[in-house]
């Protein structure tokens, strides 16, 4: 069987949540047949070597970077209201049509519901969305945060109203949907959808060090992308809000922050706090933990399911997060892990200064989150998911 593999998310290097899924689908993929790969988005934002590893590992047949017009001036609503479009855009349906015929194809696999609509009209083909996370659902998070001004909820109450009608419209033409998390299924598509969860990419076995941090470690990590993302608002707010409380209570804590796309605004600001580390690009995330008592992943919006907190008990660490971080995982907070769950990023207080000072209870939340993810998010039972449907869609 030929399969075609659309993503605005490049498979290598897999260093982000968007990567590695990217990665992981399409290593589930090649166990049906040749795989090949097109890329909606721009080879600027690769890293020199990685166009070299697509085309050789990956298959890659071509770039078809995804381009929004950005109007100005008196056409600034134009583009305000253009958000709402999950029409297919002819420029991008055309650059998709020079690099691969589409009917060369058994099965096509895309990720992203606007990216997937404006690439073409997959009415009429063997096509399966990831949607993975919707636009809507991440605006409708924004207007409930009530660290928002009243006008910037209302503006993202009709963003989200907007991408919802757009989203119901796109869905339609593909013959079958993923979903990270139950609670994103429109009802009118439960029946042609399924449920496929990020899940832990790295090893299941660890080093003496990973397994354990010292009992005198207090460092803290996170592990964040930059410029202004939903993980980025939340270490700022985390820093604003709890970090000088946190400190009162254990004065030797560190916090390190890992992560791409940090800003030199970012940078700044967060370095500036006491006992606080801006790091940036982490060559090895296994040592980012290892070097860790615990994470946090101070989420306070956003959509689909956040990967860093399943990362980081795959890690053989305790993660504090808040209820926007941990949605979608429920096998681990039906677990004591539940208890490290923050409502909001003033409560992340007593769960962070509860972890640095009991060591005992920090190794215990570890082993047992350790033991969910291996069973309920490996990468073995994301490719049975995937496989399921494929099976499903080839009868």
């Amino acid at each position: 069987m030929k399969i075609l593999y659309l993503s605005p998310y490049e498979p290598y290097p897999s260093i982000f949540g968007g990567a590695q899924r990217t990665q992981l689908l399409w290593e589930a993929l090649t166990e049906f047949g040749e795989v090949d790969f097109v890329g909606l988005f721009a080879e600027s934002r690769l890293p020199l070597d990685a166009l070299a590893v697509l085309r050789e590992r990956y298959n890659l047949k071509g770039l078809c970077p995804i381009v929004e017009e950005e109007p100005s001036g008196l056409w600034w609503w134009c583009r305000f209201f253009k958000r709402f479009s999950y029409a297919v855009n002819e420029q991008q349906s055309a650059s998709l049509q020079s690099v691969v015929d589409l009917d060369d194809y058994d099965l096509i696999v895309t990720r992203y519901t606007r990216t997937s609509a404006w690439v073409g009209d997959f009415t009429d083909r063997n096509v399966v969305l990831d949607v993975d996370d919707l636009l809507s659902e991440f605006y409708k998070s924004r207007a409930r945060n009530l660290n928002e001004s009243a006008v910037r909820r209302f503006l993202f109450r009709v963003l989200s109203w907007g991408h919802h009608r757009g989203e119901l419209r796109a869905l339609k033409q593909f013959r079958h949907l993923w979903f990270t998390k139950t609670a994103d299924i429109p009802g009118a598509f439960k029946s042609k959808s399924s449920i496929l969860q990020n899940v832990f990419l790295g090893e299941t076995t660890a080093s003496a060090a990973l397994l354990k941090p010292d009992a005198s470690n207090k460092t803290i990590v996170t592990l964040s992308r930059g410029g202004g993302t939903p993980n980025a608002t939340g270490i700022m707010l985390f820093l604003r809000d709890a970090w000088g409380q946190i400190l009162e209570a254990v004065p030797d804590a560190q916090f390190k922050i890992y992560g791409s796309g940090i800003t030199d605004a970012e940078h700044a600001e967060w370095g500036s706090y006491t006992n606080v580390e801006v790091v940036g690009f982490a060559e090895s995330i296994s040592e980012v933990y290892a070097s860790a008592r615990f994470s946090i992943a101070a989420i306070p919006f956003g959509s689909g399911t956040n990967i860093k907190v399943v990362e980081s008990y795959g890690h053989h660490r305790a993660c504090v997060t808040t209820t926007f971080g941990v949605r979608g995982f429920d096998s681990l907070t039906e677990t004591p892990c539940g208890e490290l769950v923050a409502d909001g990023i003033g409560d992340m207080v007593e769960k962070v200064v509860y972890l640095l000072n009991d060591y005992s209870a920090c190794c215990e939340m570890a082993r047992i989150g350790k033991e969910v993810v291996d069973e309920h998010y490996s990468p073995q039972s994301f490719k049975e998911c995937v496989k399921e449907t494929i099976n499903q869609l080839l009868v």
